[in-house]
């Protein structure tokens, strides 16, 4: 009980500590965010979030926690995105080798991490659909792999996806210790306060008007990262978890449902237009709601509390033990339903501009 208490003190402390030590020499280092483009920011801002989350958090579980061959691996695992994020944010790699780092993460997950989809729910009403071997692992990539740029990409705003995952990692959190997961809870209170003291530096508050540090792809791949481990964990069952104590895999989807939503929704344009689905634009729900007229600060109030209504329906639907063939088939129509949303957005904002 102690080390609960100690351990999420102790990561918002090394993760405050960590942003103020680094964000003089970021600019040194040149790793810094400049304006310009499709950025809606107006200064050079350092990109030092993320390695200051994964420092604390890594230094935090390592101290107060017995590291077992699963958390050692999905630290490792972050590292090694936090590692290519860093110099994604310095260099730029290209989407080419940002997939295949992924991929190779996802490998090692499944491989050490002992994580994987292979129940995923009846979600076709004709029984239990469970994934062959094969199956798993290329579905378990697919899907870690999307979470991940799913999060990377909803990162164009003044502490939105720090938002999103702090909203995420609490629901993970209460799902942990429904399910009595000890070590994912441990996790989970450690990323939430690593979470709160970077959001110290890049939410927009009145005290402070702007941010002053990013959490760049480095943050961003290692929460998409580990949204996509706890989505797995705690929804498959393991020796000392029966299926029946853990939540159903669909219930995942709509806990991540508007990052996954807006992904897929540009993805999809993106190809249909002819371009790469990894192009960056402003075209992401975000940007539309600026467009719209809201400032900064209303936007990640708004999307906050629309991803919670989206927790809150997948959530209600386990606990009424819900059919999962119900629950994917309203998602489908609430994702058909949002991307006509969208695409009407879109066309009216662009009609606007030649205007």
């Amino acid at each position: 009980m102690v080390e609960l208490v100690l351990s999420p003190m102790l990561a918002f402390v090394l993760c405050v500590a960590f942003i103020l030590l680094l964000r003089k020499p970021a600019y040194t280092w040149n790793l810094i965010d400049q304006p310009g483009g499709r950025k809606i920011h107006e200064d050079s801002i350092p990109l030092i979030g993320g390695v200051a989350m994964f420092a604390s958090l890594a230094i935090t579980y390592v101290l107060t926690s017995t590291l077992n061959s699963t958390f050692g691996t999905l630290l490792v695992c972050l590292g090694i995105l936090v590692f290519s994020g860093v110099l994604d944010d310095r260099y730029g790699l290209g989407a080419k080798r940002r997939i295949a780092i992924q991929l190779i993460v996802s490998a090692l997950m499944i491989a050490y991490g002992g994580v994987g989809l292979v129940y995923m729910g009846n979600l076709l009403a004709g029984g239990e659909l469970v994934l062959g071997p094969v199956s798993s692992w290329f579905f378990t990539m697919f899907c870690t792999v999307g979470v991940i740029n799913a999060i990377n990409m909803m990162d164009g705003m003044d502490g939105l996806v720090g938002s999103l995952s702090l909203l995420y990692f609490l629901v993970y959190l209460l799902i942990a210790l429904h399910t009595d997961y000890v070590h994912y809870v441990r996790f989970a209170l450690i990323m939430v306060f690593c979470l709160a003291g970077f959001l110290l530096f890049n939410l927009r508050s009145p005290f402070r008007k702007k941010a002053v540090v990013f959490m760049g792809d480095a943050g961003s791949m290692m929460l998409g990262l580990s949204l996509a481990w706890f989505s797995i964990k705690l929804s498959q069952p393991s020796a000392t978890h029966p299926l029946s104590q853990d939540m159903p895999a669909m219930t995942a989807v709509w806990i991540l449902g508007l990052p996954l939503m807006d992904t897929v929704f540009l993805m999809f344009k993106r190809i249909r237009m002819g371009q790469s689905p990894f192009r960056a634009d402003q075209d992401h729900l975000h940007h539309l709601l600026l467009k719209a007229g809201l400032s900064t600060q209303r936007v990640v109030v708004v999307l906050v509390f629309l991803s919670a209504i989206l927790v809150s329906v997948g959530l209600l639907g386990w606990k009424l033990a819900m059919p999962q063939y119900w629950m994917c088939l309203f998602f489908l129509i609430l994702f058909i339903l949002y991307g006509y949303v969208r695409d009407n957005l879109s066309h009216i904002f662009l009609k606007e501009r030649k205007a």
